[in-house]
């Protein structure tokens, strides 16, 4: 006798299995536990506490930075944020001590140092050291009125790319 074929009765929420109506109604119960909606979105969550932290997303940013001004929309963000003041980021910038969030952003701060300048225009053979700054020059190739004619890299292109990347025309 298979047991996993003897579970004749279906939660259509989620499409699980039960051996009998009990479990199925107990089930059915958690997908109810969900009461907590949020009027902005489809969001609903289970503690009330949760769906006020989940509005935060939706009414900007009321988070500031006491040293800085700058605001975010939770307060876990803010937090790891102050961190960079307080010289506790474990991302820092060997020649001139700036903090930075990310290695990512490390790399890239670290290109001012190096002069590291990897894309490059294909039109006028121009070097840049971000790959925004490489699409926003490729306009200047473009005849007055003409927005078109430029692929930008996506960041799959750009990591792909890890040496030098050309913008197509």
């Amino acid at each position: 006798m298979d047991l996993h074929k003897q579970k004749p009765f279906w939660c259509l929420a989620c499409a699980k299995g039960f051996r009998d109506e009990l479990s199925l109604d107990k089930h059915l119960q958690g997908h109810n536990l969900r009461r907590h909606k949020c009027d902005l979105c489809e969001k609903s969550f289970r503690v009330p506490a949760e769906l006020r932290y989940h509005y935060n997303t939706h009414t900007g940013t009321p988070f500031k930075c006491p040293i800085c001004g700058e605001a975010f929309s939770r307060s876990s963000e803010l937090t790891l944020h102050k961190k960079v003041h307080f010289g506790q980021y474990g991302y820092t910038c060997s020649d001139c001590g700036k903090p930075c969030k990310t290695l990512t952003l490390l790399k890239y701060h670290r290109r001012t140092h190096t002069g590291e300048r990897p894309y490059v225009c294909k039109e006028c053979g121009k070097r840049f050291s971000m790959s925004k700054a490489l699409q926003k020059h490729a306009l200047a190739h473009l005849p007055e009125g003409e927005g078109g004619g430029i692929t930008p890299l996506t960041k799959a292109q750009l990591k792909k790319n890890s040496g030098t990347a050309v913008v197509k025309f």
